[in-house]
């Protein structure tokens, strides 16, 4: 059996700012790396045989910290990189409603058809996620796996691991900075053990808890 843990980044500048971050390469904030020392604790008992990560430093960063526990050299490739939000990079997401209705909108509510002006479309970095990740389970078939990515990536690799067509995105919910999803895969049969959890964290360093990311933004 294969095991694979997809971790999100750390708590990044753009989490707290409210910002579309995407392909910027943010640094975490002191939240941030106070969330990685809490899931390095986790990974010190959870046995990983590979780890991998974005090439983004929050995300790097954050794989540092697996590899601090579990000895682990850090492969980075970059099919898991952050969808690349075009126009959208660094503004906020109080201004993407009024500069971007339509677009918004599809985020918000069908996020299956979300194309980022000037960049990928949410169908792209669905059939990235899914090629990356069957071309890493494939390659280290009964292996433990930890992958540290980002947001809008993981929802997308949820979607495919969890079976759900990318129409139905909405099913899957958001992740809060260093949390984990497991699943186990024998063959062609994938099942999640967990999804998003963050048990490792206190609510007091949970970001999506306090601050509901473009949900706030929205309602502001």
């Amino acid at each position: 059996m294969t095991t694979l843990y997809l971790v999100r980044h750390g708590e990044a500048m753009g989490n707290i700012l409210l910002q579309f971050q995407g392909n910027i390469d943010c640094p975490l904030t002191p939240q941030g790396l106070e969330q990685t020392q809490c899931l390095e604790k986790r990974f010190a008992q959870i046995p990983v045989d590979v780890l991998y990560s974005s090439p983004l430093k929050r995300a790097y960063d954050t794989a540092a910290a697996i590899a601090r526990a579990t000895g682990c050299a850090i492969q980075v490739d970059p099919r898991l990189i952050e969808i690349n939000g075009g126009e959208w990079e660094g503004m906020s997401w109080k201004e993407l409603p009024q500069r971007y209705p339509e677009q918004f909108d599809n985020w918000v509510n069908h996020p299956g058809d979300f194309s980022a002006p000037q960049g990928e479309s949410m169908q792209q970095v669905y059939a990235r996620a899914k090629a990356v990740l069957s071309d890493i389970l494939a390659r280290h078939a009964g292996k433990r796996i930890a992958v540290a990515t980002h947001g809008c990536f993981i929802r997308n690799a949820l979607c495919f691991l969890l079976g759900y067509p990318i129409s139905e995105m909405n099913r899957v919910p958001l992740s809060d900075n260093t949390a984990v999803s497991a699943f186990a895969v024998e063959g062609q049969q994938i099942k999640p053990i967990f999804l998003n959890d963050n048990s490792h964290l206190s609510p007091e360093l949970s970001t999506l808890g306090k601050h509901k990311l473009w949900k706030q933004a929205e309602e502001e």
